[in-house]
């Protein structure tokens, strides 16, 4: 069942302006490079989880974004190894609103967002709040991988920016990246247009 993420209260929203960078560790974490991901095939899709974690200011839980293809399954255990040792990633505690999309558009979602150099080299930008960990999720019978990144504002809305472009065919998985990228301050709210009469 799809819910709605929480709106940031204007609280939480103004916590963002003194609100102290997280203390995100270099070390202690494993990850594997953002180009493997981009080498796999269609089938490989099938063992793709992507996910979205908001980890900046808030009042109320902000439910994490999970993608996958078609029919598959959304599993957390896989991300932990890869994790950023500082960042919250408290809102995974939450129920997921999981999304489903085809091999095809999956694939091509991470090829564009793997054009953002900031987003590939799989750092952590905490210079500017709000704060979203980007994170997929590989698993076979030979190998698993997976690759986490955190963005801060400017990045993070390059990001949402070729989310909303890769999905652009599919308009159930756009509206749920637009939701959390409004939500969570990333994108901007876009203005009733008055009409006089």
């Amino acid at each position: 069942m799809r819910r709605k993420a929480l709106l940031l209260s204007a609280t939480a929203l103004a916590t963002m302006v003194s609100h102290a960078s997280p203390q995100i560790a270099r070390g202690a974490r494993h990850a594997d490079a953002y180009s493997s991901f981009e080498a796999m095939s269609l089938t490989d899709m099938d063992s793709v989880r992507v996910k979205l974690t908001y980890g900046g200011p808030q009042d109320y839980p902000v439910r994490s974004v999970g993608i996958t293809v078609i029919g598959a399954g959304m599993r957390l255990d896989g991300f932990t190894p890869c994790r950023w040792p500082g960042f919250d990633y408290g809102n995974d505690r939450y129920d997921l609103d999981h999304f489903t999309t085809t091999r095809t558009v999956l694939r091509q979602m991470i090829k564009k967002v793997g054009a953002i150099q900031a987003v590939r080299r799989g750092g952590a930008d905490t210079d500017s709040l709000p704060y979203l960990s980007f994170s997929m999720f590989f698993s076979s019978r030979d190998t698993t991988q997976c690759f986490d990144t955190i963005v801060g504002a400017i990045r993070g809305h390059a990001l949402f920016t070729t989310l909303l472009n890769a999905f652009e065919s599919d308009s159930a998985m756009a509206g749920a990246v637009r939701s959390l990228g409004r939500n969570c301050a990333f994108l901007p709210f876009e203005r009733v247009r008055q009409t006089s009469h």
